[in-house]
């Protein structure tokens, strides 16, 4: 006589399964804010290259057609081009603004430390709320235009600066345009700023 045994096949119990859908869940969680932050972080930086792009465009603008060019804060979070053309006629400068940018939400400029440290080691000065600041001598100013001469070299100012901020990863850089028309990239950590390449 031939004897049939079973074998009781074992599944998960039902706490087993939570754990595990738990577990998924917290590394599912961890993954988004994680790729989320990466995503601002990544926003904030193109941001500051599409600016550094724009004045090096307008810089060369400026040169190659003989007109002041640059560009304008216009509020917070956009900015537009300017060009300023002497009219002969009237003997006035004419100054038009187009082609708006608009940074991408939580992004804008400024500053979010109150510190010491502006970019370029400027003692004695603290970043400025509209994120322009330009230096002549020792002093400095904040001003809401960053213009170059008809020969591409800084307009009014020995050296401007340009802070951006973003509120939703508390991270700012900078922007430093010197008098020769050249533009470096700055990024604020560790409690001072640090030239990006």
């Amino acid at each position: 006589m031939v004897r049939f045994s079973y074998i009781r096949k074992r599944g998960f119990t039902l706490a087993e399964l939570m754990i595990v859908v738990a577990v998924i869940s917290l590394l599912v969680g961890i993954g988004f804010f994680s790729l989320a932050r990466t995503v601002r972080r990544t926003r904030l930086k193109s941001s500051v290259m599409e600016l550094k792009s724009d004045l090096l465009y307008l810089r060369t603008q400026a040169y190659a057609k003989s007109e002041e060019r640059g560009i304008h804060r216009a509020n917070s979070e956009t900015y537009t081009f300017v060009k300023i053309v002497f009219d002969s006629a009237t003997g006035d400068y004419d100054t038009s603004l187009y082609n708006p940018h608009k940074l991408p939400r939580g992004i804008s400029f400024g500053g979010i430390y109150p510190t010491d440290m502006p970019i370029g080691g400027i003692d004695s000065t603290v970043l400025p709320v509209s994120g322009f600041y330009g230096v002549k001598g020792a002093s400095g100013k904040a001003d809401d235009y960053v213009v170059f001469s008809t020969i591409g070299t800084l307009k009014n100012y020995d050296s401007q600066y340009i802070y951006i901020h973003s509120k939703l990863i508390n991270e700012m850089w900078g922007l430093k345009v010197d008098k020769f028309g050249r533009v470096t990239t700055y990024k604020f950590e560790e409690g001072g700023w640090r030239e990006i390449k």
